[in-house]
C-alpha cells in the first residue's frame, strides 16, 4: 500500500502523484480522495482521470484525513497493492443485480462503496448491495459531497466525475477489520414512524413529523424551533433508528420543509425512532471505541493502515475540539487516512449493511 498527499489544490500536482502511482508496479489500483475546498473546476479533473490506465474510483468529500489532520484543500491518494474491479451506478435509480453480479468477489477482501451522500434511496442501494454480497466481504465507504451540503458532481471513477451515484470496487485479497461507534444518547421514548418516504418524515405517531420533532425540542431546550433556528439546532437533535442488539443507526435531519422532516438516509415507515444528543465526551469516547473495535476484531494481526470515514456533522459539533478525535483514531507505527463524510457506510462481517449518519468508522487494513 502507497499513500500520496499533498496540501496543494495545484492540478499538476495531483497529475504527478497520479502519474507515481501509475509507474508503480506494486500498485493495482488507486483511490482518490479529493477535499471540495480546491480551487480548480471539478470538470477540469475528468481529463486526468480518465488518462489513468489502471482502475480508479474515489469521491470529493467535506475534507481529507491525513495522519491525524483535517484538510479541506489538496489531493489524497491511496495506491492499492491488490487487482480491483469497480463499478459505477449512475443514476442510482439504475443499478441491477446484473451490474452488482459482474463483480468477482469469489475471493475474500473488502468492497468499497462511495456514494453521493445527497442521492435519494441510499437505503434501497443498500439493500440490493447486502443482498448480493451478505456476509462473503467487508463493505467500507462513505458519502461524497461538499462542504456546503449542496449538490455537485462528486463520485470519481475512470469515466470521469459523477453525481447521483455509486461506485463499488471489490479490492482482491485487501482484508479489512471494522469498527463503529457513534456515542449519542436517546433523550425520547420510542417514536414510531408511521408515514415516511426515502428520508422524508412525514408523520410521527400519527402526526406531523414537525409537530412531534418541535414539541420535543420545545419541553427538552425551552426554545421553539422554526426554519430559522432548525439548522442550528437540529444537527444536535439527531434521530436514532432502533436495531436489535446493536447501536442505534443515527439519521441528521437537515431540512424543514412544511409539515415533514427531511434527513440524510432513509427512516422506514414502521420503525421506531428517538431524538438523541450527545455531549462532546461522549462522541470523543465514541471516536476511541471505534478504534478500539477495529483493532480487536483484527487482533494480533498489525494492520498496514487505517482508513477512518468521519461524519462532518461530528466536526461541526465539536468544533475546535474536532482535532481531540482525530488524536483518538491514532494507532502508533499505524498510517491514518481518510476523509469527512456525508453518511458513513460498513457492516462488522457478522452483520448488516448499514448507511449511517453522525458516526466514525474505522477500517484497520492489511
Amino acid at each position: 500500500m502507497r499513500i500520496l498527499f499533498d496540501t496543494s489544490s495545484s492540478l499538476e500536482l495531483f497529475q504527478q502523484s497520479l502519474q507515481r502511482l501509475e509507474e508503480d508496479p506494486d500498485i493495482g489500483a488507486i483511490m482518490v480522495m479529493l477535499p471540495s475546498g480546491n480551487n480548480h473546476p471539478v470538470s477540469a479533473l475528468t481529463p486526468l482521470l480518465k488518462a489513468a490506465r489502471k482502475p480508479l474510483f474515489g469521491g470529493i468529500f467535506p475534507a481529507v484525513i491525513h495522519n491525524g489532520q483535517m484538510y479541506r484543500q489538496g489531493h489524497l491518494l491511496f495506491g492499492l497493492p491488490a487487482p480491483a474491479e469497480y463499478c459505477l451506478i449512475e443514476p442510482l435509480d439504475n443499478l441491477t443485480e446484473r451490474d452488482l453480479c459482474a463483480l468477482d468477489t469469489t475471493d475474500k477482501g473488502t468492497l468499497f462503496v462511495l456514494i453521493d451522500g445527497l442521492a435519494p434511496r441510499i437505503g434501497a442501494l443498500m439493500d440490493k448491495i447486502f443482498n448480493t454480497f451478505a456476509l462473503d466481504v467487508h463493505y467500507l465507504g462513505g458519502g461524497c459531497g461538499s462542504w456546503d451540503l449542496k449538490n455537485h458532481d462528486c463520485i470519481l471513477s475512470n469515466q470521469g466525475v459523477s453525481r447521483n451515484a455509486a461506485l463499488l470496487c471489490f479490492a482482491e485479497g485487501i482484508q479489512s477489520h471494522i469498527g463503529v461507534a457513534h456515542g449519542w444518547q436517546p433523550i425520547s421514548k420510542p417514536i414510531k414512524v408511521t408515514e415516511s418516504r426515502d428520508g422524508r418524515l412525514i408523520t410521527l405517531d400519527w402526526k406531523p413529523a414537525r409537530e412531534v420533532y418541535c414539541q420535543h425540542l420545545l419541553e427538552y431546550t425551552g426554545t421553539e424551533i422554526d426554519e430559522k433556528n432548525f439548522p442550528l439546532l437540529a444537527p444536535t437533535y439527531p434521530f436514532g433508528i432502533a436495531r436489535l442488539d446493536t447501536e442505534m443507526v443515527v439519521r441528521d435531519p437537515y431540512m424543514l420543509d412544511g409539515d415533514d422532516i427531511l434527513c440524510l438516509g432513509d427512516i422506514p415507515a414502521g420503525s421506531h425512532i428517538h431524538i438523541m444528543h450527545g455531549k462532546e465526551q461522549h462522541l470523543l469516547d465514541a471516536a476511541s471505541e471505534a478504534r478500539q473495535r477495529a483493532q480487536a476484531t483484527a487482533g494480533s494481526t498489525p494492520g498496514r493502515c487505517q482508513l477512518v470515514m468521519d461524519c462532518i456533522s461530528r466536526a461541526l459539533f465539536l468544533d475546535d475540539r474536532f482535532e481531540h478525535e482525530l488524536t483518538a483514531f491514532a494507532q502508533p507505527g499505524l498510517p491514518m487516512l481518510g476523509a469527512l463524510t456525508i453518511g458513513e457506510i460498513a457492516n462488522h462481517g457478522d452483520d448488516y449493511l448499514e448507511f449511517y449518519n453522525k458516526t466514525v468508522v474505522v477500517g484497520v487494513l492489511e
